[in-house]
């Protein structure tokens, strides 16, 4: 069962889907992946790997497509014109093989959401890492759009967001996926690994 929707961790993870590069893919039996370019190293990306990329799409174990996304704030990120013709590209094969997108967004709520109206995907969203205030979340919450808290979050959006649309990750945190799991329990007040494990399903196969 799928837990951890986002980790970098490089061990095998039987509880989680690991996030990495075409150029760091490395398949272990029975684990899932998440396959993208992310916004840091779009700048010395090639387009070998963006056909690389496009190839390790269509495996069974890599199960989304990302991190990709926009970051405005990373001094080592690309001109955002790089970052935005490599986050349209990868939601053009996010649509196509029929996979989740996972998307780093730091600073671009709004291109992100104009994004997401111009395209009218069909396949989910999952805004990774999500950090951000009840009214942004009201932004940002259209239809297929989830939200992945990790160990840092803010209480009151953990609060406000529909349960239907929550997930959980441990990204780079030292931390269990339990031990976050149990974090938000208990700043929510209810047992969440249910409804994880139930989003968590109806989102990756």
């Amino acid at each position: 069962m799928i837990l951890d929707s986002h980790t970098h961790h490089p061990a095998p993870q039987p509880e989680g889907i690991i996030s990495c590069s075409p150029r760091d893919f490395s398949a272990v039996v029975n684990q899932k992946y998440s396959v993208g370019i992310h916004p840091w190293i779009v700048g010395e990306c090639t387009e070998d790997d963006f056909r690389q990329l496009d190839t390790l799409a269509r495996r069974q174990d890599v199960v989304a497509i990302g991190e990709a996304g926009i970051d405005l704030q990373h001094k080592g990120a690309a001109p955002m014109y790089r970052q935005l013709q490599a986050f349209r590209r990868q939601i053009a094969l996010s649509e196509e093989v029929g996979k989740p997108l996972v998307i780093h967004d730091v600073k671009a709520h709004d291109v992100v959401l104009a994004l997401h109206k111009e395209y009218s995907p069909r396949q989910p969203w999952i805004i990774h890492g999500f950090r951000g205030k009840p009214s942004v979340l009201r932004m940002l919450m259209r239809p297929g759009v989830y939200f992945s808290f990790g160990e840092k979050y803010n209480v009151e959006t953990l609060r406000a967001i529909p349960a239907t649309l929550l997930l959980a990750e441990t990204d780079e945190s030292p931390l269990s996926i339990a031990d976050i799991i149990d974090s938000l329990s208990r700043d929510r007040g209810e047992e969440l690994r249910p409804i994880i494990e139930k989003n968590t399903a109806a989102l990756f196969r």
